[in-house]
């Protein structure tokens, strides 16, 4: 399909202001629960991990609508139903709940003696009162999407060893002292019933976190009761699942010694894993495609001595030197050809700095995308003309999140239209990010992981677009044409009123110009070597840009 070019002044950068670069704080996510909710709610461990993938202006409530010690039963009667009812209706822009319930069911009235059935009937009670709060809230807010959160395998056997008296030790006893593999079957039955639940539920959805805590801390020595279970090192369990021998290491718990809960850190852990998966996914949900960086020599960067990188991504100020900006590279050509790009955002990860982050020193606003339609230079390979070359919109994005330690991304958003018809729907769109800050006594970078790192980690192109009646750009009325496109021979540039055309090569280079007062032009076959051009046509009334493919 041909497609029109409109460009205010050809290879002129398109400057684009922020004007719409403000993203206040919104309340996007609702917290509902037990201990487990209100610990995360108090340690911001939800604001957190919204940060760390790229969306520190998202945020959760949970006043009033997460306690200790409660149990499913609780929020299905008054007035915990009605403090979730009114946090609903009181937040408009929440659209995301998470209920932290059912595991206080499970440790008040479970025992190890229980037989099949019996613990099927205990899952069956907790089930329908989940059931019940869900519907009201979506009842209350419809399409509101709901994550059960689940849990993460205790540790009673260790922690009542040592403190024979402490806070769990009666409940310990009254379980009947289950033996890890009892107290971790029982917790896998929850999850697993969580789990239908939400196949059978719309809008409900579920991230097993089981065996986390022993994939991230590891066990740094054998264990302290029977069996005596030797220590295992971090990552070497399976993620979920863990290994149900084994409960969650002391270290991941609360003071080290809490039988159920999580410390800080661990919960941390906790809610990144869920916002990996569920939370960042939804806050992405606009978007109708995703495109990952390209690897190896299209992405990379020029640095403060003139160097090019190849497969680096960084960005930031290198004191009276110079500064470090990248590029990368995505090809976008899946983007359907009858479509209006409507918006656009980048993601890219933290994986080291040198100096000081950047973000903190200059702010975001100093950071600086420009798009090119195609490639900088001559080719997608990264090369030093790259750097300097003329893009299609300057400064057209913008920059949230602090980047506050490695892992953590910077949402880089593209709002502005004119600058979202350069995402190319027929190749390679290309992206250079620099740090627009002068600094002759600081060397401040932010160093990216590229596009061969684990997917989580990789840049990624979010694009959103609407679906438009598509004009071929030789046909429409009063237009000029070019034709026939691609070229394999003669190439005619027709129109009323024609008095300059001018010929671009890609990488912006004027190629030819020729003044003509007539209504057709041809160029006769040779006079335009193999390539893409860009062709400018002035009329009376217009100038329209057109892309030419020469064969």
């Amino acid at each position: 399909m041909k497609k029109i070019f409109l460009i205010p002044f050809l290879f002129a950068q398109l400057v684009l202001t922020s004007q719409n670069c403000n993203y206040p704080l919104t309340k996007r996510v609702l917290l509902v629960g037990d201990s487990w909710g209100n610990f995360m709610w108090v340690y911001r461990s939800y604001k957190e991990a919204f940060d760390k993938f790229g969306y520190p202006d998202f945020i959760e409530e949970g006043t009033g609508t997460v306690e200790n010690g409660a149990e499913a039963e609780d929020f299905i009667v008054q007035p915990k139903l009605g403090l979730v009812i009114n946090a609903l209706n009181n937040n408009p822009d929440i659209d995301l709940v998470l209920i932290s319930l059912g595991g206080n069911d499970v440790l008040g009235d479970w025992h190890k003696s229980f037989t099949p059935t019996q613990n099927d009937s205990l899952l069956d009670i907790i089930e329908a009162r989940l059931s019940v709060l869900i519907d009201t809230i979506q009842q209350t807010k419809p399409g509101v999407q709901i994550l059960i959160s689940g849990y993460d395998y205790p540790n009673f056997g260790e922690t009542c060893f040592l403190v024979p008296t402490g806070a769990y030790a009666d409940l310990f006893s009254d379980m009947g002292s289950p033996t890890f593999p009892e107290i971790n079957g029982v917790l896998n039955l929850l999850i697993q019933r969580f789990e239908q639940m939400s196949l059978n539920t719309p809008g409900l959805h579920i991230v097993s976190n089981l065996g986390l805590m022993q994939y991230v801390f590891g066990q740094s020595a054998a264990l302290i009761v029977p069996p005596y279970l030797p220590a295992y090192a971090p990552g070497t369990v399976p993620l979920p699942g863990g290994d149900v021998n084994y409960p969650s290491p002391r270290a991941a718990m609360l003071l080290n010694m809490d039988a159920f809960h999580l410390n800080q850190d661990a919960y941390r852990y906790f809610a990144a894993r869920q916002t990996e998966l569920f939370f960042w996914p939804q806050f992405r949900r606009d978007k109708d495609t995703s495109f990952y960086g390209m690897q190896g020599n299209s992405e990379g960067t020029l640095d403060y001595s003139g160097n090019i990188i190849q497969g680096q991504l960084s960005a930031g100020n290198n004191n009276d030197v110079g500064s470090s900006s990248c590029i990368l590279t995505f090809n976008t050509e899946a983007i359907p050809d009858n479509v209006t790009v409507t918006g656009a955002r980048l993601f890219l990860t933290r994986s080291s700095i040198s100096g000081q982050n950047p973000v903190n020193v200059y702010g975001t606003t100093a950071f600086e995308l420009d798009i090119k339609n195609g490639f900088f230079g001559l080719s997608d390979t990264i090369e030093s003309i790259d750097f300097s070359s003329v893009a299609d919109a300057v400064n057209a994005a913008c920059a949230i999140g602090t980047t506050a330690d490695n892992g953590y991304k910077i949402r880089i958003e593209i709002p502005d239209t004119l600058a979202l018809q350069y995402i190319n729907k027929t190749g390679l769109t290309q992206f250079r990010l620099r740090v627009n800050a002068y600094d002759a006594v600081a060397n401040n970078v932010i160093n990216f992981f590229n596009s061969s790192a684990e997917e989580v980690n990789k840049p990624v192109l979010d694009v959103k677009y609407s679906i438009s009646t598509a004009v071929d750009d030789n046909t429409k009325a009063n237009e000029p044409e070019v034709y026939p496109n691609p070229s394999h021979g003669d190439i005619t540039v027709a129109a009323q009123g024609i008095w300059l055309t001018e010929i671009y090569a890609v990488d912006g280079r004027l190629i030819k110009h020729i003044y003509n007062r007539s209504e057709k032009i041809t160029l006769p076959s040779g006079i335009l070597s193999a390539g893409i051009y860009i062709f400018k046509i002035y009329t009376g009334t217009t100038c329209v840009v057109k892309k030419v493919v020469i064969n």
